[in-house]
Protein backbone atom coordinates (compact mmCIF):
# COMPACT_ATOMS: atom_id res chain seq x y z
CA UNK A 1 0.00 0.00 0.00
CA UNK A 2 1.44 3.71 -0.91
CA UNK A 3 1.44 6.38 1.35
CA UNK A 4 2.45 10.02 1.07
CA UNK A 5 6.44 9.32 0.81
CA UNK A 6 6.57 5.54 2.09
CA UNK A 7 5.37 2.04 1.46
CA UNK A 8 3.75 -0.19 3.56
CA UNK A 9 3.78 -3.84 3.23
CA UNK A 10 0.01 -4.55 4.16
CA UNK A 11 -2.90 -1.95 4.98
CA UNK A 12 -3.22 -4.08 8.42
CA UNK A 13 0.60 -2.57 9.27
CA UNK A 14 -0.37 1.43 9.17
CA UNK A 15 -3.56 0.54 11.88
CA UNK A 16 -0.88 -0.73 14.24
CA UNK A 17 0.26 3.12 14.81
CA UNK A 18 4.26 2.40 15.89
CA UNK A 19 7.42 1.49 14.02
CA UNK A 20 9.79 -1.12 15.62
CA UNK A 21 13.56 0.03 16.68
CA UNK A 22 14.53 -0.73 13.63
CA UNK A 23 12.87 0.91 11.52
CA UNK A 24 11.35 -1.90 9.47
CA UNK A 25 7.74 -2.37 8.73
CA UNK A 26 7.07 -5.83 7.93
CA UNK A 27 7.26 -7.32 11.06
CA UNK A 28 4.29 -5.90 13.17
CA UNK A 29 4.52 -2.51 13.33
CA UNK A 30 4.60 0.77 10.82
CA UNK A 31 4.25 4.43 10.53
CA UNK A 32 0.35 5.87 10.33
CA UNK A 33 0.53 9.55 10.33
CA UNK A 34 3.37 11.67 8.83
CA UNK A 35 3.28 14.52 10.45
CA UNK A 36 3.30 12.92 14.00
CA UNK A 37 5.84 9.93 12.83
CA UNK A 38 7.48 9.17 9.62
CA UNK A 39 10.68 7.39 8.49
CA UNK A 40 12.05 10.74 7.61
CA UNK A 41 11.52 12.01 11.43
CA UNK A 42 12.45 8.31 12.49
CA UNK A 43 15.75 8.73 10.27
CA UNK A 44 16.51 12.45 11.50
CA UNK A 45 16.17 11.13 15.25
CA UNK A 46 18.54 8.29 14.93
CA UNK A 47 21.06 11.31 12.79
CA UNK A 48 21.11 13.67 15.34
CA UNK A 49 21.17 11.38 18.05
CA UNK A 50 24.40 9.81 16.40
CA UNK A 51 25.89 13.46 15.91
CA UNK A 52 25.11 13.94 19.74
CA UNK A 53 26.16 10.72 20.70
CA UNK A 54 23.26 9.73 22.69
CA UNK A 55 20.94 7.00 23.31
CA UNK A 56 17.77 8.63 21.32
CA UNK A 57 16.50 12.46 19.63
CA UNK A 58 12.73 13.36 19.20
CA UNK A 59 12.04 15.32 16.18
CA UNK A 60 8.65 17.33 15.63
CA UNK A 61 7.04 19.18 12.66
CA UNK A 62 6.65 22.73 14.54
CA UNK A 63 8.10 25.32 16.92
CA UNK A 64 5.12 24.98 19.36
CA UNK A 65 5.14 20.97 19.37
CA UNK A 66 8.85 21.30 20.23
CA UNK A 67 8.12 23.95 22.98
CA UNK A 68 5.05 22.17 24.61
CA UNK A 69 6.78 18.85 24.44
CA UNK A 70 9.92 20.23 25.94
CA UNK A 71 7.92 21.54 29.04
CA UNK A 72 5.48 19.34 29.34
CA UNK A 73 9.04 16.80 29.49
CA UNK A 74 10.61 18.88 32.04
CA UNK A 75 7.93 19.90 34.85
CA UNK A 76 4.90 18.73 36.54
CA UNK A 77 1.88 20.41 38.50
CA UNK A 78 3.29 22.83 41.25
CA UNK A 79 6.85 23.73 38.86
CA UNK A 80 7.10 27.02 37.81
CA UNK A 81 8.28 28.65 33.95
CA UNK A 82 9.57 31.44 33.40
CA UNK A 83 9.85 32.74 29.71
CA UNK A 84 10.64 36.21 27.86
CA UNK A 85 7.73 38.27 26.96
CA UNK A 86 8.17 38.63 23.73
CA UNK A 87 8.39 35.56 22.03
CA UNK A 88 5.28 34.12 19.34
CA UNK A 89 1.93 34.35 20.42
CA UNK A 90 1.44 30.90 20.55
CA UNK A 91 4.29 30.11 23.12
CA UNK A 92 3.17 33.00 24.76
CA UNK A 93 -0.70 31.83 25.22
CA UNK A 94 0.98 28.32 25.83
CA UNK A 95 2.32 29.83 28.60
CA UNK A 96 0.21 32.30 30.12
CA UNK A 97 -2.84 30.33 30.00
CA UNK A 98 -2.63 26.64 29.13
CA UNK A 99 0.46 25.52 31.75
CA UNK A 100 -1.32 27.78 34.64
CA UNK A 101 -5.22 26.40 33.91
CA UNK A 102 -4.81 22.65 32.19
CA UNK A 103 -1.37 22.01 33.98
CA UNK A 104 -1.08 23.64 37.22
CA UNK A 105 2.34 25.13 36.17
CA UNK A 106 2.97 28.67 36.83
CA UNK A 107 4.38 30.72 34.80
CA UNK A 108 5.96 34.46 34.78
CA UNK A 109 6.74 36.17 31.60
CA UNK A 110 9.36 38.23 32.04
CA UNK A 111 11.68 41.26 29.98
CA UNK A 112 15.20 39.23 29.89
CA UNK A 113 17.17 42.44 28.86
CA UNK A 114 16.26 43.17 32.70
CA UNK A 115 18.30 41.41 34.71
CA UNK A 116 16.91 42.31 37.84
CA UNK A 117 13.50 41.23 36.40
CA UNK A 118 14.83 38.03 35.32
CA UNK A 119 16.53 37.47 38.90
CA UNK A 120 13.31 38.38 40.85
CA UNK A 121 11.31 35.90 38.56
CA UNK A 122 13.45 32.82 39.80
CA UNK A 123 12.00 30.42 42.41
CA UNK A 124 12.43 27.66 44.49
CA UNK A 125 10.48 25.78 42.15
CA UNK A 126 11.54 27.59 38.76
CA UNK A 127 12.31 24.11 36.51
CA UNK A 128 12.51 26.17 33.14
CA UNK A 129 13.14 29.46 31.39
CA UNK A 130 13.14 30.11 27.89
CA UNK A 131 14.99 33.20 26.28
CA UNK A 132 14.71 33.83 21.95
Amino acid sequence: MQQTTWQSSHAFHIGLGAVNSSGDCTTGACYLYGRSWSPTVHTLGRQLAALEDTEAAYAVSSGMAAVSSAILALCNSGDHVMCSNCVYGGTYAFMKSYLPQKCGISTTMVDISDLKAVEAAFSSNTKVWRRV
